[in-house]
């Protein structure tokens, strides 16, 4: 069986921000708090 893979939603609602967060953290991460980073990264 195959595993579903994850989302910027699925992250997004793990870590407790929005889905344009976890996207400007992947694509242009000093536009993030460094606090959020790493909640993100974790």
């Amino acid at each position: 069986m195959k595993k579903k893979r994850p989302v910027l939603q699925d992250v997004a609602d793990r870590v407790g921000v929005t889905k344009m967060t976890v996207s400007r953290f992947l694509r242009n991460p000093e536009q993030v708090s460094v606090a959020l980073r790493g909640k993100i990264a974790a």
